[in-house]
């Protein structure tokens, strides 16, 4: 098998993308030196593409994250590019706008224990709300963060990172935290946004973390083992 490139692992048909805040990422040659406080691996020489408006693995995790913490400019490029756009609009992402989400979970604490879901929302922007409602959070918007259950909490963060119209979202290591079930509620409510508003979602994750229920939720697999440590 070509490792190079993603591998699809389910049929699925899509809508018409719109026209706007369609992206497409082009890794080429792609070289990071890895960072083990952050659980992020060394790669050397990575390369694949991300088809716009998927849900597309990146595995192993470790080497996931490390290719997430480049995009949001949290590790460096020692070598390689990485463009976003077709033709000849492609351009490497540190000329353009794009840009990449990661989420997280709210803390179930948060800054009062009576914090509610739409506190959360409010304080980050109308764009945050919409999302909420599309992933199916309007039911539990007024019930306290605490009170959330794995997979609110997990979608929750999903729309706190759509508050800015990014182009990409990453969901890092969700099997950690959720049980096939969840998983499963969360990523079929992603597909919404994926399918609909042609949304590209990278998921990082080891492949044996992912039940083979949700295996029809996914496009794509990036498989990066070939292209971790150095030469």
């Amino acid at each position: 098998m070509d490792t190079s490139t993603p591998v699809r692992t389910g049929q699925r048909v899509r809508p018409e993308l719109p026209a706007t805040r369609v992206v497409a990422l082009v890794v080429s040659d792609l070289a990071v030196a890895g960072a083990p406080e952050r659980a992020a691996a060394t790669l050397h020489g990575a390369r694949f593409e991300v088809e716009a408006g998927t849900v597309t693995v990146l595995t192993p995790a470790r080497a996931g994250r490390t290719v997430v913490l480049c995009l949001t400019g949290q590790l460096a490029r020692s070598g390689g590019t990485v463009e976003t756009g077709d033709g000849p609009s492609r351009r490497d992402v540190a000329t353009t706008s794009w840009q990449l989400a990661v989420t997280h979970d709210p803390d179930p604490a948060g800054p009062a224990p009576d914090t509610t879901a739409a506190d959360l929302l409010a304080g980050a922007g109308r764009g945050a709300a919409r999302a909420a409602a599309r992933l199916g959070l309007t039911p539990v918007l007024q019930q306290p963060v605490a009170g959330l259950d794995p997979a609110e909490r997990t979608l929750l963060g999903v729309a706190l990172a759509l508050a800015d119209g990014p182009d990409v979202v990453a969901l890092e290591h969700p099997a950690a935290r959720l049980d096939a079930d969840d998983l499963g509620r969360v990523l079929d409510a992603v597909r919404d946004l994926v399918d609909v508003d042609g949304r590209t979602v990278l998921l990082v994750e080891d492949l044996d973390r992912l039940p083979a229920a949700v295996h029809p939720l996914v496009d794509a697999v990036v498989e990066l083992g070939p292209f971790l440590g150095a030469p």
